[in-house]
């Protein structure tokens, strides 16, 4: 459930500086805000399908661990 809030954030973000880009009117603040918004975004996915992983796969006692 949280991986579905930072998607929406991200989609919106795109949403919003995506147009701009492909016009050329962007400004350094839209420029940054996707960038950052990209990395913030591949990050958070990484660690959810990490978590996911783990969670499905690991032993009981690791299972514990990772859902903390």
């Amino acid at each position: 459930m949280p991986l579905v809030y930072d998607t929406v954030a991200f989609s919106l973000t795109l949403y919003r500086t995506l147009p701009s880009l492909f016009n050329h009117e962007v400004s350094w603040i839209l420029r940054k805000l996707l960038e950052n918004g990209v990395i913030y975004f591949s990050v958070i996915v990484t660690i959810n399908v990490i978590l996911v992983v783990v969670v499905l796969t690991g032993p009981i006692g690791i299972k514990s661990i990772a859902a903390q």
